[in-house]
């Protein structure tokens, strides 16, 4: 509204209110309602019914909330699931705490669960976020058609480096995935679900790179369930003595070169 306009009908609903509360209230004489006003009243000034208030006062609280709403997520969400990641990895789904999160992540009990939904909706999205971003880079190579014996030998190299190159701590948090299947019990049949899709994504790369090589040795399928157990075996170990989950890995690395 111009300022030519607002000096007219008054700026906003607010200085109607205020114009509108010098008028005293009508009183009835016979069958016509009188309204008295007062002599501050200016008859060039509309009248404004209390109901166009009352809706005017609602309007504005729920543009100010949404206003709120947009303010409040108004943040970077793969950076929030990457924080909670990390709590649920060290901590396991079960330990973690809403408090713990909302620390990590920053934000509100009420963002978190806007954005997530519940404690499971985030867990959810965390672990697709750790398939994709720490999974992926190790195993995709594998996944490469025509993979075969450099790429499997690789792979181990690459687990060997994973389980090492972090900090101790950060080192003896093994799998995400892997850890879940310990807490099965404390999640649901969705979750149980991506933990075998997990192993079977594990299983499928490691049979088909050894298929490949099946001039040099006999059993890929024997071979791979190894291998799958190896892996398993590395993760596993990398939570109690991360040195010896990378000396693991590296001899069997070295047992695939020989092959």
């Amino acid at each position: 509204m111009n300022h030519r306009m607002g000096s007219q009908w008054g700026d906003t609903w607010q200085h109607r209110l205020l114009r509108h509360r010098r008028y005293r209230r009508p009183w009835r004489s016979g069958k016509r309602d009188v309204r008295q006003w007062s002599a501050s009243a200016s008859f060039s000034e509309p009248f404004v019914p209390e109901i166009v208030v009352v809706a005017a006062l609602f309007v504005n609280s729920v543009q100010h909330e949404d206003a709120l709403m947009g303010r409040v997520r108004a943040f970077d969400e793969a950076t929030a699931v990457r924080a909670a990641r990390d709590v649920f990895w060290e901590h396991g789904y079960a330990s973690t705490s809403l408090a713990q999160l909302q620390a990590a992540t920053r934000l509100s009990r009420s963002s978190l669960y806007g954005t997530f939904g519940s404690k499971r909706g985030l867990f959810e999205a965390v672990t697709q976020h750790y398939l994709d971003d720490v999974v992926g880079p190790l195993l995709e190579p594998l996944e490469v058609p025509g993979s075969g014996q450099r790429e499997i030998v690789a792979y181990f190299h690459s687990l060997s480096d994973f389980v090492t190159s972090s900090t101790r701590p950060a080192a003896t948090r093994g799998c995400l995935i892997l850890n879940t299947t310990v807490e099965l019990n404390a999640l649901d049949d969705q979750a149980a679900l991506m933990v075998q899709r997990y192993l079977d994504r594990v299983d499928v790369a490691f049979f088909a790179a050894l298929t490949m090589m099946s001039a040099t040795i006999s059993d890929p399928r024997g071979k791979a369930d190894i291998l799958s157990a190896g892996q398993l075996g590395i993760m596993v170990t990398a939570r109690l003595d991360p040195i010896r989950a990378a000396a693991v890995a590296r001899a069997i690395a070295a047992e695939v070169q020989s092959w």
